[in-house]
């Protein structure tokens, strides 16, 4: 019996003992904490994001177009633009000639209107002349035979002179509903409904020799990120002009600043977008203008701040600047340079102007050097 009790005993310690050692003798293959022998994990490799150090022209500058709230528009002068509107009263249109960046030649019609006789006042103003002309000629036979004097004579005179002309201004009017151009131009723009015929109007016409527009940018100035630029261009300030059309780059410059610009065409200012906007006005060199331009035509663009020209440059996304206590070098600053071997090195370099989104490299680096983006 003892012996008994101390195999079931040794048997459980044995069971035991193999749980607490990891012995796998005593139970299944599948139940086993390894089956197999583990693998190491293999470690992935890091991708560093780099930027290459290279020489290059630096142009900073700010972008002009409609998307960027900084519309560039070739307009008209209003100082030089001819504005034509008939005397007439409002009439309905039946015919429009010409329609924006038409060139008409002077005498060219414009547009033709709906002239509706008033028979009323036709006859009347026949009537007043013929009875005023009768009037004289009786009053020339009596002053013939001395019936009636030079004064009287001469009032009568007058008065047929006053039937007559009131008579050809009333035959001269159907020619009024006819607009003609006084000059020789291109049509701006035409103020007025020119699609309808039925709406009693009078349409304004704006006539302008193309070279005599402005190249204009401007934007609201509620807008603080697109008046910007406008608070810090001035005359001289560089500028390119890109010609979607003709796929064609400009060069040119600010001839005149925002201040200047409100100067100048202080009461004309309703005539662009109003006082609550900032402009700038723009010229190519050699006052060239865009192959075919015409007027209210929108460009894109670059107002150019700063030009540096065949420089070595980092990001500075991938510089470190560290304060100093030196008051002639008050800063210095660092990358991590990806060597050949891939190992990473920390050198100090030299900076030179400072742009945007770059650093002058004077010392420290090298073209074709890469350096890690932090």
């Amino acid at each position: 019996m003892k012996n008994k009790s101390f195999i079931i005993l040794f048997i459980i310690a044995a069971v035991m003992l193999s749980f607490l050692t990891g012995c796998t003798y005593f139970y299944p293959l599948e139940g086993r904490y390894h089956a197999v022998q583990p693998e190491l994990i293999e470690q992935k490799k890091v991708e560093l994001d780099s930027f290459e150090v290279r020489k290059t022209d630096v142009f900073e500058g700010f972008d002009l177009g409609e998307e960027f709230g900084r519309r560039l528009v070739y307009v008209n002068n209003p100082k030089k633009t001819t504005i034509v509107q008939s005397e007439i009263a409002r009439a309905k249109i039946q015919k429009l000639y010409v329609e924006p960046n038409d060139y008409v030649m002077e005498g060219d019609i414009l547009v033709e209107y709906v002239y509706e006789v008033n028979k009323d006042a036709e006859f009347q103003v026949n009537w007043n002349k013929r009875r005023a002309e009768i009037r004289y000629e009786n009053a020339y036979i009596q002053y013939q035979q001395g019936k009636i004097n030079e004064q009287t004579l001469q009032n009568l005179q007058k008065a047929y002179a006053v039937a007559k002309n009131a008579l050809d201004s009333f035959n001269a009017i159907p020619d009024k509903y006819t607009l003609r151009a006084p000059v020789d131009g291109y049509i701006a723009k035409i103020e007025g409904d020119t699609v309808s015929t039925d709406e009693v109007q009078t349409l304004v016409f704006h006539i302008c020799k193309i070279e005599d527009g402005i190249l204009l940018t401007y934007a609201r100035e509620q807008n603080e990120y697109a008046a910007y630029p406008f608070t810090l261009c001035f005359e001289g300030t560089g500028m390119e002009l890109y010609d979607e059309q003709s796929d064609r780059t400009y060069s040119g410059r600010v001839s005149m600043s925002n201040m200047t610009f409100k100067k100048e065409y202080v009461n004309d200012l309703s005539y662009f977008s109003g006082g609550a906007y900032l402009y700038l006005a723009l010229e190519l060199n050699d006052n060239k203008l865009p192959e075919d331009v015409v007027f209210y035509q929108e460009f894109t663009g670059k107002l150019i701040r700063r030009e540096a020209y065949d420089v070595l440059i980092v990001s500075r996304s991938a510089v470190d600047m560290e304060k100093t206590d030196d008051p002639e070098e008050p800063f210095v600053y660092q990358v991590y340079k990806i060597l050949p071997d891939e190992t990473i090195e920390r050198v100090r370099i030299k900076i030179g102007d400072i742009f945007d989104a770059y650093y002058e490299v004077l010392e420290g680096l090298e073209e074709g050097d890469k350096v890690v983006l932090r």
